[in-house]
This record gives structure tokens, C-alpha cells and sequence, in this order.
């Protein structure tokens, strides 16, 4: 897959890097968005968003991981967060380089010290990457900032909040200190251009202590064990071909059906967005049975002659007012 790489000039812009958006995709109706400097802006934006009913019922488990590089004059925090009258930490300032493609990768140098995050999601699953590519060992302290809610909402600090349904995964050489807390006041300034609430809290755990080595790596991996899916395939598209491979991330294969999503973050499966989009996003990539499934799926639903026009985002209902999606 072709990697879309943010460096030197363009990342000098460091007020800029607020304004420009990242998005993966799980394959499974989750996905994962955020922004360049690494602060959520938008109530959609976070590391693991899975869908728990697929395509749709997606909720945002983790926010952000706090991340912070400990040296003898004191903590550097790589991570980068939104408040009201403040950004902190200021990781933004620290950032080398940017790419997206199947993963997304952040890059930062701090004196001789040069950091890699990486991020990768697979079906009903997040793993996050930290690795040491410069010539002496470092600490790291990390913070995962916990929220469990729809995506279109937001969380707040309360004794009743409930991460249960999240399994958190360190690799084994992560030491674990045990300091849970709610973070207060995390803002979402996209959101207040929608004349919507802005303000959010996120829940810590706890927080992970870890030595590297030159080269070496550690992760974090968040799932919700409670979720299966069936095995992913590879597309079989060309990498040159840049807007095939780009619409394959729209297509989703649950327990029950396949299907094509209308957009992220906001939409499931529409019945006219999905037919329009088919001969582009399956046909012309050969994938002829996804193709098959995903109008047997339609076909299943369909009343009184119509295709469902659109699936509510809770998976439970769909809506019949349209008739151009079923003459697609």
C-alpha cells in the first residue's frame, strides 16, 4: 500500500499539523483517526474504534496514550493533547516525520534520542508500536487514556464508567505502576464548529514503565474479546493503483454479510452509496463473490421492492426512503 509521508518543510508548519487528519481502517467496520500532531480534535477521533455489531455500533475505547521519554533533566512528552486554554504535552513540537499507509507512523527526535510510534489495526484489534532507532537506550513511560463510548458522544469522568470490555495487552518487558486517574477537559475544537459539546474526560488505568535498547521495540495491544470475525483476505490490487487500493477500505465482511460503508467517521452502509460505489470498489477489483455477497445482503432486506436506504448505526433497523438505490 502506498504510504502518504509528512516531512521536512511541511511538518515545520507545527500549528498546521492540527489541522490534518489521519484515518486506518479495520476491515471490520472499526477504524482509527486522529490528527497529524497526535490531538484528538474531533469526538471521532482515537486509536481503537472498533465496530461491535459490523458494520456498525462503533465506539471509541481508547483515546491516546500519553507518552513520555524520561531523561536525567526531567519527563519530554511526545503525545500531544487539547485543552481549553492550553496544549499538553507539546509532542507536536518534537515530531520528524509523519506516514500513513497501512499503518500509521510517527517519528521523533529529541536531542540524539529518535522515537518511532506505530499504529496498526486488524479486525477487533489495535497494536501500538514504540521503538528506539537512536544510538543510545531510552526510558519510556506510557498512559493509556481510556474512554467507552459511541462516537458520536463523548465521556465523562464518572464512578460508573465501565473499560471491562477492553483487554489492554503490554508486551511482557512493560513495567505496570499501578496510578489510575481520570484525565479532565480534553476539548474537541472540530466539534464546536458543529455547534456541538466539546469537552471530554478519559480514564488512565494505569501507567507503563520501559527500557530500551538501540533497535529494540515494545508494544501495547488493545481487543475486545468478546468480538469474532471471520479471516480477513488481501485485496489482490496493485499498489500503483492508488484509488482502488483507497476504496477497499471501505468494504466490510462480518459474521453475517459483506458490504460497503458510505463514509468514515460518520456513515454506515447506505443502500444507493453502496451500488453506486460496487463495479469501483468490487468489480474492478476482481473480487466477484464480495460483490455477489454484499447484493445477497440487500436482497435479504429488501421490502416491499426497496433496498434499505440506510442501516442505523446501531445495526437493528434500516430505512426504506429511497427508490433510486434499488434501480442502481
Amino acid at each position: 500500500m502506498k504510504r502518504y509521508l509528512i516531512e521536512s518543510p511541511e511538518i515545520d508548519d507545527r500549528a498546521g499539523l492540527f489541522e490534518k487528519e489521519w484515518m486506518l481502517a479495520d476491515g471490520a467496520g472499526g477504524y482509527a483517526m486522529g490528527t497529524v500532531a497526535g490531538a484528538c480534535t474531533r469526538r471521532y477521533h482515537g486509536l481503537f474504534i472498533p465496530s461491535l455489531n459490523p458494520p456498525a455500533d462503533r465506539r471509541v475505547l481508547v483515546k491516546a496514550i500519553e507518552c513520555f521519554l524520561e531523561t536525567a533533566e526531567g519527563s519530554i512528552g511526545l503525545s500531544c493533547n487539547r485543552y481549553r486554554n492550553a496544549v499538553y504535552p507539546e509532542g507536536h513540537l518534537y515530531l520528524h516525520s509523519f506516514s500513513v499507509g497501512e499503518s500509521a507512523v510517527w517519528t521523533y527526535r529529541v536531542g540524539g534520542s529518535v522515537i518511532e510510534r506505530e499504529l496498526a489495526l486488524n479486525a477487533g484489534t489495535a497494536e501500538v508500536r514504540y521503538r528506539n532507532l537512536g544510538a543510545s537506550r531510552i526510558r519510556l513511560r506510557l498512559q493509556p487514556l481510556l474512554v467507552n463510548r459511541d462516537h458520536h458522544g463523548e465521556q465523562h469522568a464518572s464512578d460508573e464508567a465501565d473499560f471491562s470490555l477492553l483487554k489492554i495487552e503490554p508486551s511482557p518487558d512493560w513495567k505496570r505502576e499501578e496510578d489510575a486517574c481520570w484525565h479532565y477537559g480534553f476539548t474537541h475544537d472540530e466539534e464546536a464548529r458543529r455547534s456541538l459539546a466539546t469537552e471530554e474526560d478519559a480514564y488512565r488505568p494505569f501507567s507503563l514503565l520501559a527500557d530500551l535498547e538501540p533497535g529494540e521495540s515494545q508494544t501495547v495491544r488493545f481487543s475486545v474479546p468478546s468480538l469474532s470475525f471471520p479471516t480477513q483476505t488481501t485485496t489482490g490490487v496493485s499498489a500503483d493503483d492508488e484509488f482502488l487500493e483507497a476504496a477497499q477500505r471501505f468494504l466490510v465482511r462480518s459474521r453475517d454479510r459483506t458490504t460497503i460503508l458510505a463514509g468514515y467517521p460518520w456513515f454506515s452502509d447506505w443502500g444507493r452509496d453502496t451500488m453506486i460505489s460496487l463495479p469501483g470498489t468490487l468489480l474492478a477489483a476482481g473480487r466477484v463473490e464480495e460483490a455477489r455477497q454484499t447484493i445477497l445482503g440487500y436482497a435479504r432486506a429488501m421490502r416491499n421492492g426497496l433496498i434499505p436506504n440506510r442501516f442505523s448505526d446501531d445495526g437493528k433497523g434500516a430505512d426504506y426512503n429511497t427508490a433510486d438505490g434499488t434501480l442502481w
